[in-house]
C-alpha cells in the first residue's frame, strides 16, 4: 500500500477583506476610545474626534468629570496611554490635541431630545 500526498498548496480565501474608507476608520477609533474611558464610573461622558489626513491628523477628546472623580488620573490616562495608542493604530503622530475637561456635581441624563442636563 502506498500513500501518495498532494503537494502543499497554501491557504487562500476567496473573500477579502472589506475595504473602509480613512475618515470611517478614525470614527471607529474615536468611538472605541471613548468607550473605553467610560469605564471609568466618575466619568459622565467621554467623546473622542479624530479628523485628517495623514500627517496632518488631529485628536479632541471632551470629559464630563463627576465632582470627587479622580480627574487628573483620568487626563493622564489619555494622554499618556490612549491618545498614543491611537497613534501607533493609525501610524502617524497627531499634530494637534485638544483636551476638554469638565467637571460637574451631578450627574447627567439625557432627555427625550437627546440634550444633556444636569440631574436635579
Amino acid at each position: 500500500m502506498s500513500i501518495t500526498a498532494e503537494p502543499h498548496r497554501p491557504i487562500t480565501s476567496e473573500k477579502t477583506a472589506p475595504s473602509v474608507s480613512w475618515d470611517a476608520m478614525l470614527g471607529t477609533l474615536a468611538d472605541a476610545a471613548s468607550c473605553g474611558i467610560r469605564v471609568y464610573p466618575s466619568v459622565a461622558r467621554a467623546d473622542f474626534s479624530i479628523t485628517g489626513a495623514p500627517g496632518e491628523l488631529s485628536v479632541s477628546v471632551d470629559l464630563v468629570v463627576l465632582a470627587g472623580g479622580d480627574s487628573s488620573r483620568i487626563l493622564r490616562e489619555v494622554d499618556g496611554e490612549v491618545i498614543p495608542g491611537l497613534e501607533k493604530i493609525v501610524g502617524h503622530e497627531f499634530a494637534q490635541r485638544d483636551l476638554n475637561l469638565q467637571v460637574i456635581e451631578k450627574p447627567l441624563v439625557i432627555d427625550a431630545k437627546d440634550e444633556l442636563t444636569k440631574a436635579a
